[in-house]
């Protein structure tokens, strides 16, 4: 009786979140219905600019915000690896203490005289700290030489360098703000969206899930696909999803390419965000109306106009600021 009692809960709480969900959804909608373009562009310029050489900067803000003196409970996740010194920079693949599971087991196992308050304040600590470093957290724990098996036949037979089969096999903060971005984008719009739309925030996930090495945007992006194809296989929308795919793409790329342009040429974070998005913004309003044929020569254009008009503008506020401090001074 009360076994048939909680499945009777179970299926209320079901319809009720259900419900929840779709009211959330509606209204959303309702809200940014007529602006979806823009918000999907939006999407996409998040998507580069997350995934471009910012992201580096991204995590510094955060570890030093957050850097603190290490815990009984850091001391316990690097536990293994202080024993063995196994794996080196990438030991958190192979100690069995760095993934959600493995962190938390470690944690328990700290101090018999702690509290779980103490304990999930100290796992959430250490899991942030670790996220926010340039090897961030494990998507799963590996056995060395499985791993180096499996980079070495990666790199030999497809050239894929080994850097990046261990950039995919974790992720960061920025790579994790990223995928959860998408999953919003990609359930608001699940069921509402065209097929073109669509696609364009599939296109804008994928060029920096596949260059950042973002195993959780990849799988959101896999996702998100099936379902497009899945779409554009009902509808017969195929062109749709090809064109969307490919202006999301160039959205955000053009985005990331500006971003690297000023790292490049040695210009401030605030000025490669700034590029950043304008040229995303620009990129996603002239392929509105430009034949896939056109998209790339029009964007790249764009993109150095972007560079060099933000550029003088940069050193035209620089020399006023200057020629002030010097009044002053």
């Amino acid at each position: 009786m009360k076994k048939l009692q909680c499945l009777n809960i179970l299926k209320k709480l079901k319809k009720s979140s259900a419900k929840t969900a779709d009211k959330v959804s509606a209204r959303f909608h309702r809200a940014f219905g007529s602006t979806s373009t823009g918000f999907t562009s939006l999407l996409s310029v998040t998507q580069g600019v997350l995934g471009s050489t910012l992201s580096s900067d991204f995590n510094s803000m955060l570890n030093s915000m957050t850097k603190t003196p290490a815990t009984i409970y850091d001391r316990a996740m690097d536990a293994e690896y202080l024993k063995n010194f196994v794996g080196g920079g990438n030991h958190r693949m192979f100690d069995g203490s760095h993934t959600l599971f493995g962190a938390f087991r470690a944690v328990r196992e700290a101090s018999p005289d702690d509290t779980i308050i103490q304990e999930a304040v100290g796992l959430v600590e250490g899991l942030f700290k670790d996220l926010t470093t340039a090897k961030g957290l494990p998507l799963v724990n590996w056995d060395k030489a499985t791993y180096d098996q499996a980079a070495n036949y990666l790199q030999s037979s497809f050239n894929i360098p080994k850097e990046w089969f261990s950039d995919m096999m974790s992720y960061d903060a920025p790579e994790l703000l990223g995928s959860l971005i998408g999953i919003a984008g990609m359930a608001f719009a699940w069921n509402r969206s065209t097929t073109e739309e669509f696609s364009k925030m599939i296109g804008g996930m994928l060029i920096p899930a596949v260059l950042r090495a973002n195993p959780l945007l990849l799988i959101v992006t896999i996702v998100s696909l099936a379902k497009a194809f899945h779409k554009a296989k009902a509808t017969g929308e195929y062109t749709e999803l090809a064109d969307g795919a490919l202006k999301g793409g160039i959205t955000s790329g053009a985005s990331m390419a500006a971003i690297a342009q000023v790292s490049v040429l040695g210009g401030p974070a605030g000025l490669a965000l700034l590029v950043g998005v304008s040229a995303g913004l620009l990129a996603a309003k002239g392929t509105k109306n430009v034949s896939v044929n056109q998209i790339g020569d029009f964007v790249a254009e764009r993109t150095k106009i972007v560079v060099r008009e933000t550029k003088k503008l940069y050193r035209a506020s620089s020399h006023k600021l200057i020629r002030a401090e010097s009044r002053i001074a």
